[in-house]
């Protein structure tokens, strides 16, 4: 029971992070100069087994998507996932 209602926890953490990240990226350009970066360190206080899941568009440069999986090392986000859209 208790893994279960920390599962259900943590989903919910996950789906809340997800919808600030769509809200922030249809306002501002996520993924640059730095900001990125200081989004999810504010967010990784908040949360500390922060899930980053990172949705790769298929025409996004390689050097973005080794730039995003950089930055996220550099912040120590343990759990982290990717997938194509």
């Amino acid at each position: 029971v208790r893994g279960t209602t920390e599962a259900i926890k943590h989903s919910a953490n996950l789906l809340t992070v997800a919808k600030e990240i769509k809200k922030t990226t249809n306002e501002i350009d996520l993924f640059t100069g730095g900001k990125a970066s200081k989004f999810v360190s504010e967010k990784k206080k908040l949360w500390p087994n922060l899930t980053f899941l990172l949705l790769i568009n298929p025409d996004a440069t390689y050097q973005s998507v080794i730039d995003v999986i950089y930055m996220v090392r550099q912040q120590k986000v343990e759990n982290f996932s990717f997938r194509m859209e």
